[in-house]
């Protein structure tokens, strides 16, 4: 570090001595002094279209949730560089561009990081959805939602996934692509889930049951859960009374 500083304005150095610095103090999670040496050499001409020093200074912002200042450097990285962005990079400049309101961008971006299995796909499955619910494109998050939560590279990620999920097919009454009971009822059998979040699931599940109109449908469905909680028993005495009583007034007297 001493050595580059050393010759950090000698003019035979200026063109690589910069990137080495910022690396550094990078590396050290040093990132206001990345900031502030990137910046006097920003100042100088020559240098505000080098894209690597635009990705350390973006980066560096973006470690310390500096969002808004991060954005241009990404920006400038992404329109100089020559080379493959990676997954993990194209990642940040998405979050950067959801957490400063960019969400038709960040959803541009998010999509060319969802092609793995992987936790950062997951997560960009996850907040691609967000982007589709902030321009209110409802069957786009929804199918974004479900594909977070098929990933299932995070626990909690996916359990986000499904209870946002369900929350929404909820308050629009329905989803036309998807089968929210059947993916409710995977997520109470797995093992890694918390009491809480099946809980939650319990809970949005049981509105999914009572708002349906094929009431067999959701009786089967209970029938087939191992040790269903009070409420869904509840629910399920509710749903073969009014199953029941339909019955009796359109004259069906025997199963």
């Amino acid at each position: 570090l001493k050595g580059f500083l050393a010759v950090k304005d000698n003019p035979k150095y200026k063109k690589d001595v910069p990137v080495y610095l910022l690396h550094i103090y990078y590396q050290k999670k040093e990132y206001q002094k990345a900031i502030d040496l990137g910046k006097s050499f920003f100042a100088k001409p020559g240098y505000g279209s080098d894209p690597e020093l635009n990705r350390i200074m973006a980066n560096a912002y973006y470690e310390l949730g500096d969002f808004k200042d991060a954005l241009p450097y990404f920006e400038s990285y992404e329109r100089n560089t020559r080379n493959q962005i990676s997954k993990d990079e194209q990642y940040r400049i998405g979050f950067t561009q959801f957490k400063t309101g960019h969400y038709h961008e960040a959803a541009s971006s998010f999509q060319q990081v969802t092609g793995a299995q992987s936790v950062l796909a997951q997560n960009a499955w996850l907040h691609l959805a967000y982007c589709y619910l902030r321009t209110n494109q409802i069957r786009f998050a929804q199918n974004a939602f479900v594909s977070a939560y098929k990933l299932k590279s995070d626990s909690e990620l996916t359990a986000n996934a499904i209870i946002t999920y369900l929350k929404l097919t909820l308050k629009e009454k329905g989803d036309t692509y998807n089968n929210p009971v059947g993916l409710a009822e995977d997520f109470l059998k797995s093992k890694s889930a918390s009491y809480t979040q099946k809980n939650q699931v319990s809970k949005l599940l049981i509105q999914l049951y009572l708002n349906t109109n094929n009431k067999q449908a959701a009786i089967n469905s209970i029938e087939k859960i191992n040790n269903p909680d009070a409420s869904l028993r509840t629910a399920y005495q509710l749903l073969t009374y009014q199953q029941a009583v339909e019955w009796y007034q359109t004259g069906r007297f025997s199963w």
